[in-house]
């Protein structure tokens, strides 16, 4: 199974929590895709090595086209830490059938409909448990 994360690479985006999400579920692939700032990166490389989860992460940089990201994914993650007023991304992976699980944030809850085009919720633990469910 493949999990994805698709937008700039930024804290404000959850990039850290979906490396936990990965150290507990630990049958997932994971394709990260954007582009940020080149010392958070090489952060969040570090810890995947020291989390030795590494040879499960993707880094797929930034990519244009939606037809090369949301075919190569089952599951769309979006944990992020700010109260972003519309992701695109929700809409995105909808358009190709893709679930997603996310933080309620934002107008995050607007977009998905729990249980039905993914899962809302409130911590780690919860996202990797509907991680599962998703498996």
């Amino acid at each position: 199974m493949r999990v994805g994360i698709v937008g700039q690479i930024s804290p404000h985006k959850g990039h850290d929590d979906v490396l936990e999400v990965l150290r507990l579920v630990p049958d997932v692939e994971c394709l990260i895709f954007g582009k940020g700032s080149p010392s958070y990166i090489a952060d969040l490389m570090k810890r995947s090595l020291e989390y030795e989860i590494s040879d499960r992460i993707r880094w797929c940089g930034f990519v244009r086209e939606q037809d090369a990201i949301y075919p190569r994914i089952d599951v769309l993650l979006v944990p992020s830490k700010c109260d972003d007023a519309c992701p695109t991304v929700i809409m995105e992976a909808a358009f190709y059938g893709v679930p997603t699980v996310a933080y309620k944030r934002g107008g995050i809850p607007e977009l998905i409909k729990d249980g039905e085009t993914g899962f809302l919720v409130d911590t780690i633990e919860q996202m990797a448990e509907k991680v599962r469910l998703l498996m």
